[in-house]
């Protein structure tokens, strides 16, 4: 739904297999230095109490109080529903290229601050891992003309052998 009002989250996880709740409740962040977790995003907060009430919080109440209810791994109750602040629509280009781990490691904060989000993978049997930038970028058009070969691979992967 949030898709089709050209709305996404600010910040998504890794993982995608990943509810809302528990994304807030554990304060999950996404790869960007100058994003929040996903829990400094809500902006209101109802939780099921140990004794069946429902209550909702709200950021501008008490910032503390809210503060503690979104990182709290389940303590203060179950959530039941929260309002989100969303971003406008936007793709993120990517660009990965080799790198060596101990080159990484001199220059780590100068390459998660280069771009909008990154990620490293490291291979240790290597020493070699991918650094992954990437930036937000407007929403355009994007022509996806695919080979047979793609075509037959895609058909292969995920129809013969299924999602891995």
């Amino acid at each position: 739904m949030i898709l089709y009002m050209n709305k996404l989250l600010p910040v998504q996880a890794s993982v995608s297999n990943l509810t809302i709740a528990g994304t807030i409740s554990t304060a999950t962040h996404g790869s960007g230095i100058q994003y929040g977790t996903l829990s400094s995003y809500v902006r209101s907060i109802t939780l099921m109490k140990l004794d069946g009430e429902l209550k909702e919080y709200r950021l501008e109440d008490d910032e503390e109080l809210f503060r503690c209810l979104t990182c709290c791994l389940g303590t203060f109750g179950i959530i039941i529903s929260v309002r989100l602040q969303v971003s406008q629509l936007f793709y993120l280009e990517l660009n990965q290229h080799a790198l060596e781990f101990h080159k990484f490691l001199n220059a780590m904060p100068i390459y998660y601050s280069s771009s909008d989000h990154f990620r490293y993978t490291w291979y240790p049997y290597t020493n070699f891992g991918i650094a992954y930038h990437l930036t937000r970028v407007q929403p355009r058009l994007i022509n996806y003309k695919t080979s047979i070969v793609s075509k037959v691979f895609s058909w292969f992967r995920y129809s013969l052998i299924g999602i891995i």
